[in-house]
């Protein structure tokens, strides 16, 4: 389900709305909303999202919230051209394999990315964390 298809379940359910009024409230049928909560449906985000701000009647940091859940939202990710090939790769096979992880698997792959965002000058990795990564990302790949 994607950032915004949570967040809009999430607004409705603490307004307290069943989903026939939230439906009547938004404009659209409630097989159509409820596609969209669950992740179901395809949704033309510019022209939802003014429906539910006037239906849900969002104030300006909902509205915030909903503006960022959109953008993370987006079913396309491109890639720049200038990618090099191994980081071409390193991307498509990430992409196909992003579906089938676990939580484990997107904690340890949000820990490095945040590790990568430090200053490069001033991140060490000790070698038992080191050893620790690599352990991991071997096993893995041998399942």
């Amino acid at each position: 389900m994607t950032p915004a298809a949570t967040l809009i379940l999430t607004f409705r359910k603490l307004r307290r709305f069943q989903q026939k009024k939230a439906a009547y409230l938004l404009d659209v049928l409630q097989g159509y909303l409820s596609g969209i909560e669950n992740g179901a449906r395809n949704v033309q985000w510019d022209k939802f999202k003014v429906q539910i701000i006037s239906g849900y009647k969002l104030n300006d940091a909902e509205t915030d919230t909903l503006n960022e859940a959109i953008k993370y939202s987006n079913h396309k990710i491109i890639l720049s051209l200038k990618m090099s090939e191994s980081k071409f790769r390193l991307a498509h096979n990430f992409f196909n394999r992003l579906e089938s992880m676990n939580q484990r698997d997107m904690d340890m792959i949000n820990l490095i990315l945040s590790l990568a965002e430090l200053d490069q000058d001033k991140l060490f990795i000790n070698a038992p964390s080191r050893r620790a990564l690599f352990t991991i990302a071997a096993r893995r790949r041998n399942h």
